[in-house]
C-alpha cells in the first residue's frame, strides 16, 4: 500500500500512528490512546502476540533494548480520561474564542498594530538621538603636510580638496625658505595628515579627537617634544598643533613652548606663498626671530 493513502486511512480511523516509548522530565501530559474494549479473544491473541515478540527480541540479542510495550496496551481509567481531555478542551475553546474576538473586534488588531508602531518609533527615536549625539559637533577638515630636517620639524598647510598633495613647487618654496635662515635644505620624513580620516559619519571625529590625534602622532612619528625647532606654516597647522584658541594673526611670530626648550614660530603656509607672494613680505618677519635668538 502506498504510504500516503495509507496515513490517510489512519487519519480516517482516527488512529495515531506515533506513541511515547518514554515520559519526559517536565513534559506536559500527553493525549491518552484510547482502545475499544476488546472481547477475551481478542485479549487472548494481544497477550500472545506480545509473548511472542518479546521472545523475538530476547532471542535475537541480549543488549537489544526491549521497547515499552506498555504504552501500547495501557487503558486510562475514567479519571486520567476525563483531565487531559477537558484541559485540552479548555485551551482549545480558549484560543477559538480569542480569534473570534480579533475577527468580530478589529479595533483589537489596531491596538495591538498602534502598541508595536509605537514601540518601533520609540526604537527609531533612540537611534537617531545616538546618531544626532556623534553628529552633533561638527567634524574638522584639513590637510597638512609634515617633514623635517637637520634643524627643524615643518608642517605646513595644504588644500583640503587638492589631490596634487605636497608638490615640487610647495618643496622648493620651503628649501628656499630654509636656506635663508642658513639651515639644511634636505627634507626627510614627508607625510600627509587628512582629517577626517574616514567619511563614516557613525564615527566620532570632532575637533577635539582630531586634536588628540594629530598630537599622537606628532609624538609617536616625529618625536615632536625633543624637536628643537617648530615651523607651523599655516592657520591649521598652528590651531591643531598648539591647541590654543586664538586667532592666527595672535598666533603669528615666535611662540613660547611649555618645556622652555623649543622654538615655534607661526607664518603663513607655503601654499598661500605661491598664491599670494605679497604674504612673502610678512612671513620672513616671522622667520627672522629665530636668527635673532
Amino acid at each position: 500500500m502506498i504510504e500516503q493513502q495509507r496515513q490517510e486511512y489512519l487519519k480516517a480511523m482516527g488512529i495515531t500512528s506515533w506513541y511515547s516509548r518514554y515520559s519526559l522530565a517536565r513534559a506536559l501530559p500527553s493525549n491518552p490512546l484510547l482502545w475499544a474494549d476488546a472481547s477475551p479473544s481478542s485479549k487472548a491473541q494481544i497477550d500472545a502476540a506480545v509473548t511472542e515478540t518479546i521472545e523475538s527480541y530476547e532471542g535475537a540479542s541480549t543488549t537489544t533494548s526491549l521497547p515499552n510495550l506498555h504504552g501500547l496496551l495501557h487503558t486510562p481509567n475514567n479519571r486520567e480520561e476525563k483531565h487531559p481531555i477537558q484541559k485540552q478542551t479548555a485551551v482549545l475553546s480558549q484560543q477559538l474564542k480569542s480569534a473570534i474576538n480579533t475577527e468580530d473586534n478589529p479595533s483589537l488588531n489596531v491596538k495591538n498594530t498602534t502598541q508595536v508602531e509605537s514601540k518601533n518609533k520609540v526604537t527609531d527615536t533612540s537611534s537617531a538621538q545616538s546618531t544626532a549625539k556623534v553628529s552633533k559637533q561638527p567634524v574638522p577638515t584639513f590637510r597638512l603636510a609634515i617633514c623635517t630636517c637637520e634643524d627643524a620639524l615643518i608642517i605646513t598647510d595644504l588644500p583640503y580638496s587638492s589631490r596634487e598633495g605636497f608638490t615640487q613647487n610647495h618643496q622648493n618654496l620651503l628649501m628656499n625658505m630654509l636656506s635663508a635662515l642658513n639651515w639644511s635644505p634636505s627634507l626627510q620624513n614627508i607625510n600627509i595628515f587628512s582629517w577626517p580620516f574616514t567619511h563614516q559619519q557613525m564615527i566620532d571625529q570632532h575637533q577635539q579627537i582630531a586634536l588628540d590625534a594629530l598630537s599622537r602622532y606628532l609624538v609617536c612619528h616625529y618625536q615632536f617634544s625633543d624637536c628643537s625647532n617648530v615651523l607651523l606654516l599655516g592657520r591649521d597647522a598652528a590651531e591643531y598643533t598648539l591647541n590654543k584658541n586664538k586667532p592666527f594673526e595672535q598666533l603669528r611670530g615666535l611662540q613660547k613652548s611649555s618645556n622652555g626648550k623649543q622654538r615655534i614660530v607661526v607664518t603663513h603656509s607655503v601654499d598661500e606663498l605661491l598664491k599670494i607672494p605679497q604674504y612673502k613680505r610678512e612671513t620672513w618677519a616671522d622667520l627672522v626671530t629665530l636668527l635673532a635668538e
